[in-house]
């Protein structure tokens, strides 16, 4: 879900909050965190956004953890 809306709940408000919409508005520097064990949103998705700001020229860093889910809780994982 993106804003606590699903698409076949309520599109409107669905593309209103898809990140992917806004991409051209994104000017802040960004850190982007992903476990592979989150398995509501794909890792796609993150990998995708993470291009975008890097093709915009914008300061972004990607944090990938394979063994994560929605959550960082490895100590080591957390010091990254």
């Amino acid at each position: 879900d993106v804003g606590g809306y699903t698409p076949w709940a309520n599109l409107d408000a669905y593309e209103r909050y898809y990140p992917v919409d806004h991409v051209a508005n994104w000017t802040q520097p960004i850190l982007i965190i992903l476990g592979a064990r989150v398995y509501r949103i794909p890792d796609t998705q993150g990998i995708s956004a993470f291009n975008a700001l890097q093709r915009r020229g914008i300061e972004s860093r990607l944090l990938y953890f394979p063994n994560e889910n929605h959550w960082v809780l490895n100590t080591l994982n957390l010091l990254a």
